[in-house]
């Protein structure tokens, strides 16, 4: 299923960033917790297939636009600006 195939490469590639930046057991990458690092990654390459049905390799730039609108419609002001360092 291209969903789930998606979302493993979402975290898949969050881990190998923070592999870059750190090891696994930092306690925090890019400034945040490694988990919320993560989980961040891997959701952002979920939403964007779920809202735009693209692949990685296929992301357009209105498809991010609209993605990103929506994130700061909808996320607290604090969670958005994480959302925005990360992606």
């Amino acid at each position: 299923m291209t969903a789930e195939r998606i979302t493993k490469e979402g975290f898949w590639f969050a881990l190998d960033l923070v592999e870059l930046k750190k090891d696994l057991t930092a306690s925090h990458v890019y400034g945040m917790p490694t988990p919320i690092f993560i989980a961040l990654v891997t959701t952002f390459y979920a939403s964007m297939y779920a809202h735009a049905i693209e692949t990685p390799k296929r992301w357009a730039a209105p498809a991010l636009e609209d993605l990103f609108q929506k994130a700061h419609r909808d996320l607290p002001k604090s969670v958005f600006k994480r959302y925005w360092r990360v992606i």
